[in-house]
């Protein structure tokens, strides 16, 4: 809100919540599942328009990384292809059936806040972007899926060569028209996923790119909220991840009182 409210520097600002909680409404004061995971410009007269918001959509970005990978589920490509499930689980694709059914926690957050900041005017469309995250665990998940995601799907994706085999092996006893049908269900599903995995690595980049993106560390003056930070700050450091700045929060201002004075001290 700060940054949005200088008329002069006039930053077009855009925040964005990945918490499964979400309170970024709440502290707006703006009802922003009604954007459906997309920004709502905010028309308070502080900030003029120049302040966005978005709650990422989790559900439905949960719903569209497992229709990348639902051509893969085996009974279903297996009917595409008219051939055994048995066959293709000889291939190596029951990883991915499993990972359809059961994604990894943070998977939908990750793929959602991936929907916000990949869109083409994403950057054009503001000049900062903040992302709110969820508490210390579930971020440090969130930063190292897309690495996960990468070797994954690049696993999938190696499977073209025995996929594209498999459909050639299919002319021998359907006609040309049938098998070049099925080696294009093929390259369909591949040519979805090679989309998705390209745009993981674009947010991993951007996460890891410290001459655009800084991670702000926001803590409280406890002893087991410095501990967790100081666990957070290193083994972001060890990801590579820039950390910029600590926020503090819930400090008290110290009077002129001697008494006082040790009390925060101790505080």
């Amino acid at each position: 809100v700060s940054l949005a409210s200088d008329p002069v520097a006039d930053l077009r600002v855009l925040v964005v919540s990945t918490d499964p909680a979400h309170s970024l409404g709440d502290a707006l004061d703006e009802d922003l599942r009604r954007g459906q995971g997309k920004p709502i410009v905010l028309t308070d007269p502080l900030t003029g328009g120049r302040l966005s918001a978005c709650e990422v959509d989790a559900a439905a970005a949960l719903d569209e990384f497992k229709e990348n990978l639902a051509a893969f589920d085996i009974n279903r490509l297996a009917d595409a292809l008219g051939v055994s499930p048995s066959l293709l689980e000889g291939l190596g694709l029951s990883e991915f059936s499993g990972l359809i059914q059961d994604p990894p926690p943070g998977l939908d957050e990750l793929v959602a806040l991936s929907n916000v900041l990949d869109r083409d005017d994403a950057t054009e469309q503001y000049d900062i972007i903040v992302v709110d995250t969820a508490p210390t665990g579930h971020t440090l998940r969130l930063l190292a899926l897309p690495q996960f995601l990468d070797g994954l799907l690049g696993k999938l994706i190696s499977l073209r060569a025995k996929l594209s085999g498999l459909a050639s092996s299919l002319q021998a006893f359907f006609g040309n028209e049938q098998a070049q049908q099925r080696a294009k269900t093929i390259d369909d599903a591949v040519n979805r996923l090679e989309n998705f995995k390209d745009k993981m690595k674009r947010l991993q980049q951007r996460l890891h790119d410290s001459d655009t993106t800084r991670f702000v560390v926001v803590t409280i003056p406890t002893k087991l909220g410095l501990a967790e930070s100081k666990r957070l700050v290193k083994e972001l450091q060890s990801q590579d991840v820039s950390v910029s700045d600590i926020v503090v929060n819930q400090c008290v201002g110290g009077g002129k009182d001697v008494v006082d004075e040790e009390a925060l001290k101790l505080y």
